[in-house]
Order: structure tokens, then sequence, then C-alpha cells
């Protein structure tokens, strides 16, 4: 049901995704759309269209088994995107 003065519009000029933000927050950052909620639908569109919808559950003990796995990571991108090519301290990643 339409309200008075309201239309629809199809957007054709879009494609990409969205995020919505379901539940409580989990985690707050103030660097734009890092704060972590507790669940998480992507929806992508092609031209307009919705193509596919994913959820994720953003559940304390994945985030932090993934914290936990990828920090080594993280702190060598730091390191790389600063232009500190010295990854001795990552046993990972090997220097010639």
């Amino acid at each position: 049901m339409k309200e008075k003065g309201k239309t629809n519009l199809f957007a054709e000029w879009y494609s990409g995704k969205l995020r919505i933000i379901e539940g409580k927050i989990m985690r707050y950052s103030h660097w734009g759309y890092e704060s972590v909620y507790q669940r998480d639908i992507f929806l992508t569109f092609r031209n307009g269209v919705l193509v596919k919808t994913r959820k994720r559950d953003n559940d304390p003990l994945i985030m932090r088994f993934f914290r936990y796995m990828f920090a080594p990571l993280g702190r060598w991108l730091e390191k790389k995107a600063a232009g500190d090519d010295t990854f001795d301290d990552y046993d990972f990643v090997k220097k010639k």
C-alpha cells in the first residue's frame, strides 16, 4: 500500500553490496564501518536487482578465533603499508 505522495524507485543504476546490521553492538569502532554487531545481512545488487543475500552471525567465540588466527597477518599488513620491509619477527614470511 502506497502512502500519499510516496513513490517507489527502481535503482537500475546501482550495483554493489549493502550491509544491514542487526542486534546489539559487540565492538565499537569510530573508524567508519568497523563496528561489529550481533548479525550482518549483506545484500548484493546488480543493475538494481537483488542477486544475493548473505547473513553472518558475529558470534563472540568465532570473532575471538579469527582475531587470534589472523592477528599476525594484520600486523604484517600494517608494517607493509607503512613501507617497512623487515619481516624478521614474522615466522610465516621468510626474508631472503
